[in-house]
């Protein structure tokens, strides 16, 4: 599997991971685990995707590791030299940016994005914001307020910190000059957030846990970002 939960190799990990092709338009998707769950939406919209994703690891150089992800160095690093290797017109990263801001680490973004255009001058970077996220968990709060079962039901939810940081994320993209997409202004519309979709042909809620995404709920996003790169 790309998603990994230790360590890349130089072996193993490259025929399975890298799917580009010389067919369409190359995407690499490098991130955390909600970059994961990104990949099933977006290979159901566009094949031509490679994709390095690890447990806990924000697609940023010199991200902190600490006792649970001891590996993000090594495979942020790996992530990276992939990129050189293939070279795709577009480089997406995607994260739970909430405890890069915790730790004041978004400034890493400078230093990646720069290692990014000297590896593969030729590839577009964007960045994508936060999903919404779920407290206790977005199931348990559709049962907790007896949500109806319906594709157009929606619940609120606290988007203050998301907002923040992905206002922050947006300044640092246009300082850097290269794309920022939101994807709570897909899922959110005045304090209320999507619950259920269909998008995967079963109705279910977008969310299975706190905020990754179902596979319904990566279609929504896949297609929302799709669209705009």
């Amino acid at each position: 599997t790309c998603f990994r939960f230790d360590y890349y190799t130089a072996t193993g990990a490259e025929d399975v991971c890298n799917l580009t092709s010389s067919i369409g338009t190359s995407v690499l998707v490098w991130g955390d685990s909600h970059a994961a769950a990104l990949l099933i939406g977006l290979r159901r919209k566009h094949r031509n995707i490679a994709h390095y994703t690890t447990r806990g690891c924000a697609p940023l150089l010199d991200y902190s590791a600490n006792a649970i992800t001891p590996y993000c160095t090594h495979n942020n690093n790996y992530a990276l030299d992939r990129i050189e290797d293939i070279k795709p017109a577009y480089v997406i990263l995607h994260a739970n940016w909430k405890p890069v801001s915790g730790k004041n680490e978004l400034h890493l973004l400078d230093r990646t994005v720069s290692e990014i255009r000297s590896r593969s001058p030729g590839s577009k970077v964007v960045i994508i914001g936060g999903v919404p996220q779920w407290r206790p968990s977005l199931p348990d709060r559709i049962l907790m307020q007896k949500i109806p079962l319906a594709v157009d039901s929606t619940l609120p939810t606290d988007l203050d910190q998301i907002a923040d940081i992905d206002k922050k994320l947006k300044e640092r993209a246009r300082a850097l000059d290269i794309s920022f997409i939101s994807l709570i202004q897909r899922f959110c519309k005045d304090g209320q957030c999507l619950a259920f979709s269909n998008e995967d042909g079963l109705l279910e809620p977008v969310a299975w846990d706190y905020g990754h995404l179902t596979a319904s709920g990566s279609k929504i996003a896949a297609k929302y970002i799709l669209n705009r790169i």
